[in-house]
């Protein structure tokens, strides 16, 4: 039987964008050179990465945004990761998992999962760091007020 390919939410859209960049990236394996947009969005991945595996690890909020070492030009980017955590645990949350590869066999679907926050209910929530804006924010304040 040949390799059969799983698919993600990155395979998805990059279909639906151009099938012929899909074939070249995930048939044909051709790599794509990064531009500086893309390297700025893996930093600050990277460091977000980081931050909450050193909250996860307990480490306070305070000292590990200021003990985080990073160019100014990500102050901006690193000042939302700041709110964000802070939201977190403000309302109650704590991070449960980061960067955490998920499988769901039944549809054939993979990917991994930026944050997986748990809140006072058990309840789990999946966030891509990618989608951080200011709706996700309400969102976050919205599922909160109702499981009050």
């Amino acid at each position: 039987m040949a390799n059969e390919m799983t698919l993600s939410k990155s395979k998805i859209n990059t279909f639906i964008e151009c099938p012929r960049k899909f074939k070249y990236r995930y048939i044909d394996e051709i790599t794509e050179e990064a531009n500086k947009y893309m390297l700025l969005g893996t930093e600050v991945h990277e460091i977000a990465e980081e931050i909450a595996i050193e909250l996860m690890e307990g480490n306070e909020i305070d000292d590990v945004f200021s003990n985080l070492d990073y160019d100014e030009k990500l102050e901006d980017h690193i000042r939302g990761l700041e709110k964000f955590f802070n939201d977190i645990y403000s309302n109650g949350y704590e991070i449960f998992s980061a960067e955490e590869f998920i499988v769901d066999e039944k549809s054939n679907m993979n990917g991994i999962v930026d944050i997986v926050i748990r809140n006072e209910n058990d309840e789990l929530i999946i966030f891509d760091y990618l989608l951080f804006t200011s709706a996700v924010y309400r969102f976050i304040t919205r599922i909160h007020n109702s499981i009050q």
